[in-house]
């Protein structure tokens, strides 16, 4: 399984797009999406269909691209692990 892990810092329509084209990609393995929102004034939970193999986790501040990144790598089940930036 690929773990995708996305940084997201106030870009909620890019990030619509972005989740959207990984679905409609040719993927053929198993992956999971973890998206760490550096505390963005736009909320985020809500925003994907429950459906989708996507997890939240939303900072109360922002910590960063590497904590962020960091923290999506520990929450991951991967066996790989792809930085989307």
């Amino acid at each position: 399984m690929i773990s995708i892990i996305i940084v997201n810092y106030n870009v909620l329509s890019f990030l619509k797009e972005c989740i959207k084209s990984i679905y409609n990609s040719d993927l053929k393995q198993n992956f999971e999406i973890i998206i760490i929102d550096n505390n963005s004034p736009e909320p985020l939970l809500g925003s994907f269909d429950k459906n989708d193999n996507i997890k939240i986790y939303q900072f109360t501040s922002n910590k960063g691209f590497a904590k962020a990144v960091n923290f999506g790598i520990s929450k991951s089940n991967g066996d790989y692990i792809l930085l989307l930036n």
